[in-house]
Formats: structure tokens, C-alpha cells, sequence
């Protein structure tokens, strides 16, 4: 197979060193469910999450439309879109289900010295809306350890069912929740 990552890679090493370290980590899912792939976009197999963003010890992140959802249409049909968010349960998560959770991307988002409108930014755009929000937690109190930061975002999502869990994780970030629970 193609995508053959192993548990004992350098990156892997050097990413678990850094979480035992107090460092939270946080990935995209991943854009390779429809396009890549060839999932259906209204089901959470084949596994399209693979090596870093798969480990347990990081906080893995899917995205979402302005419907919440990920498994619309796409408005080009030759781009990218919400559907590609990858699904998991991840290559080599072993306690954690895969992604952790999902954010959305639509909308303007600040481009160089201005905005840009934008129908979809992907999971890298959707992992930088979680990375912040874990900054924020560790800023309010930085004896939170990453997988602490994990749990507080997880258990704080709003649930997105009937999307199942390989598809979305805990379901939708929910800053002021997950800011109201340190």
C-alpha cells in the first residue's frame, strides 16, 4: 500500500517527544476522503486519516460547512470541498477515535493585508481555528497538559449526530464552552 507509516518514524518519535514535553500538538484530518480516495461523502469509511494527524497523543481536525455538515455537494466540481475532510478512525490511533473534533470553514478569513471570501478553507484552515483555541486554554491556565487541552475542547463540542464519530470526533468546537470549563 501506498500510505505504509510506521509507529517506530523519526516524526512520529519526535511528535510524541514533543506532547511528553507539555507541547499540544494539533493536525489537520486531512483533504483525502472524495477526491482522493473516492469515499462517499455521506459515509465515514475508508479511513483516510493517516500517520502524524492519526496519533492519539495530538488533536486531529476535520472541518464543516456553514450547515455543519460534510457531505454536500460540491461547488466546483472539479475543487476541493468540505466532503474531502478526511474520516477516520485513523491509521494509527489505538484509544482515540479520529479526528477529535471538527471546526468550520466558510466565509472571510483575514488574507495578507485584508479579507477574502472563501467557500472552503479545508482541515489545515480548521486545525488553525483548534490550535488557537488550545492556545487560549493553555493561557488560562498553562499547568493544563496537552492532553488535558484535548479533553476540555472534546467534551465541550456541540454534537453534530447524526454524522458518526469517524466523520466528525466529538462534533463542533464550542470556544466560549470549552473557555467556561477552565
Amino acid at each position: 500500500p501506498l500510505y505504509l507509516f510506521k509507529e517506530t518514524d523519526p516524526l512520529v518519535l519526535a511528535v510524541r517527544k514533543a506532547v511528553s514535553a507539555g507541547i499540544v500538538v494539533v493536525f489537520a484530518a486531512g483533504n483525502n476522503h472524495v477526491k482522493v480516495c473516492r469515499g462517499n461523502p455521506t459515509l465515514d469509511q475508508p479511513n483516510t486519516i493517516w500517520f502524524l494527524n492519526s496519533l492519539d497523543e495530538v488533536i486531529t481536525v476535520g472541518t464543516v460547512d456553514e450547515q455543519n455538515r460534510m457531505d454536500g455537494s460540491r461547488l466546483d466540481p472539479n475543487g476541493w470541498g468540505h466532503r474531502d475532510s478526511s474520516r477516520g478512525p485513523g491509521q494509527l490511533s489505538r484509544t482515540t477515535q479520529k479526528p477529535d473534533c471538527v471546526a468550520p470553514t466558510y466565509g472571510e478569513c483575514l488574507w495578507g493585508s485584508g479579507y477574502h471570501s472563501s467557500v472552503w478553507w479545508g482541515t489545515s484552515g480548521a486545525a488553525a481555528l483548534v490550535s488557537g483555541l488550545a492556545a487560549l486554554l493553555k493561557s488560562m491556565d498553562s499547568r493544563l497538559t496537552p492532553e488535558q487541552v484535548k479533553e476540555k475542547i472534546r467534551s465541550t463540542c456541540k454534537s453534530l449526530s447524526p454524522l458518526p464519530g469517524a466523520c466528525v470526533g466529538a462534533g463542533l468546537i464550542d470556544c466560549k464552552a470549552a473557555t467556561d470549563a477552565v
